[in-house]
């Protein structure tokens, strides 16, 4: 998958202020973002869906 399929499923799962993060590190900083992304792509894998987040 690519980032931007990974970020699209993420949107599901985060919390208003972690979508605000991102967006933010995706304007800003796109290495940071990259990185928040995997993080956030760890901290949901629990939750799962077809693709397995």
């Amino acid at each position: 998958m690519t980032i931007q399929e990974y970020e699209t499923a993420l949107l599901y799962y985060v919390t208003p202020n972690e979508r605000k993060r991102l967006k933010w590190y995706k304007r800003h900083d796109k290495v940071k973002f990259i990185q928040e992304t995997w993080l956030l792509l760890k901290k949901y894998s629990e939750v799962g869906n077809d693709r397995t987040v």
